[in-house]
């Protein structure tokens, strides 16, 4: 697992992964704030439900907050650990439920948040899930049904995540001339300004 060995949480030995990506059409530090800040994470990942509860602040190494996460028909507390936190770049989060249906699931299960910058204020934004070899989700995982309901819930998340990254980059962006943002333009007027 290619986590911060330094922390103490993290195993040294390599173990499965799953990764997604998208590409978000705002740069690094835009979409930065939308993975850091804790509330947002209600709106972005279809499991959590709630408010954290917790530490507060950005998210940072050593930083814990629970939340609780709803998984089909199983619903409980779970704690997320900050492990690595590199501005811009690299966001990992270590999952330590709480006693409950969801433990045996989610025991040693770790995700991280990297960022990829390109040349035309693109990001690429990947989501790598680490997990226990020959546990729960190890075992699930290779059922084809169970594979593909997990690779449509991260994709559900990154889609969220850009949805809240790329809004708020539009917003922050200032208006050129008299142009009001909501306004209806038609489509001459958008030919004309190009000019």
């Amino acid at each position: 697992m290619p986590l911060d060995s330094v922390s103490g949480a993290a195993p040294t030995a390599p173990v499965p992964m799953v990764e997604d990506r998208i590409i978000v059409m705002c740069s690094a530090s835009n979409l930065w704030r939308s993975l850091i800040v804790a509330p947002l994470l209600p709106r972005w990942s279809p499991i959590v439900c709630g408010e954290p509860t917790g530490s507060g602040g950005p998210a940072r190494p050593g930083v814990c907050r629970s939340w609780r996460v709803v998984l089909g028909r199983r619903n409980g507390r779970v704690a997320g650990r900050c492990v690595a936190a590199v501005a811009d770049t690299r966001l990992v989060y270590l999952a330590e439920p709480e006693a409950g249906p969801l433990a045996r699931f989610l025991t040693g299960l770790a995700f991280s948040f990297e960022l990829e910058e390109s040349q035309q204020r693109e990001t690429v934004l990947w989501l790598r899930t680490y997990y226990p070899t020959g546990g729960a989700v190890d075992r699930l995982l290779r059922t084809p049904a169970v594979r593909r309901q997990f690779g449509a819930l991260r994709m559900a998340m990154l889609r969220n995540v850009k949805r809240l990254a790329e809004r708020a980059a539009a917003s922050s962006m200032p208006v050129q001339g008299a142009w009001d943002v909501g306004a209806v333009v038609p489509p001459v007027m958008l030919l004309m300004r190009e000019r």
